[in-house]
């Protein structure tokens, strides 16, 4: 008979049908032919998430000897923080931009301009201090960010020398990259609606 191996794509789409699943059966009373599915899916989301936990500090280990322990811890610390800021930022600027149906020329401009702002606000800080105090659930599927610089600190790899160019600089054309990625992530917020398109500058003066 024919096996299906468990790759991180395939356990990742099975862990996403049965959280459907799940959610769909807490918002309706529960009864005693769906406890045993309710039983069986909490199991299969902690162990997948467990997993998924391992694979992530894999990927870590991978990085730290590619590029260093000091890149890795660096890159991680800035990935996540910088995914925090940008939700905030489609939050609170973006979002209503759209719902007023106008869209950015370049979305990234807008978030260089929002991040320096909360820095300069001692925003990110607090973010910051937070992320450094936040624990690992066992539903995580991600290890929290304390979790990953201490597993990446205690690795014993190479010393690697480091490039400080930002990563932007590599892109032969950043500014054109960014403009394509701001049209196919509008694409998604338009929903069939017509946008048009509008420039940072001209917001703040609206």
């Amino acid at each position: 008979s024919a096996t299906i191996t468990p790759t991180p794509e395939n356990v990742a789409t099975h862990a996403a049908a049965i959280g459907r699943v799940l959610d769909s059966l807490r918002e309706h009373e529960s009864n005693l032919l769906s406890k045993p599915f309710e039983i069986y899916g909490n199991l299969y989301m902690r162990v997948t998430s467990s997993l998924s936990r391992q694979q992530e500090l894999a990927a870590d280990r991978a990085g730290a000897e590619i590029a260093g322990k000091e890149a890795q811890i660096t890159g991680l610390s800035r990935e996540i923080r910088g995914g925090v800021l940008f939700d905030q930022f489609l939050s609170s600027e973006v979002g209503p931009l759209v719902a007023r149906g106008f869209r950015p020329q370049n979305l990234y401009d807008g978030f260089r301009d929002y991040a320096r702002a909360l820095e300069d606000q001692g925003r990110v800080r607090e973010i910051d201090a937070a992320l450094a105090t936040a624990a690992t659930d066992r539903w995580d599927t991600h290890p929290a960010l304390a979790d990953r610089i201490a597993f990446a600190s205690a690795l014993d790899v190479k010393p690697v020398p480091q490039n400080e160019e930002p990563a932007r600089d590599v892109l032969a054309d950043a500014g054109e990259v960014e403009r394509r990625m701001t049209a196919e992530i509008s694409a998604r917020w338009a929903e069939g609606r017509p946008l048009q398109e509008t420039t940072w500058a001209a917001v703040a003066a609206k």
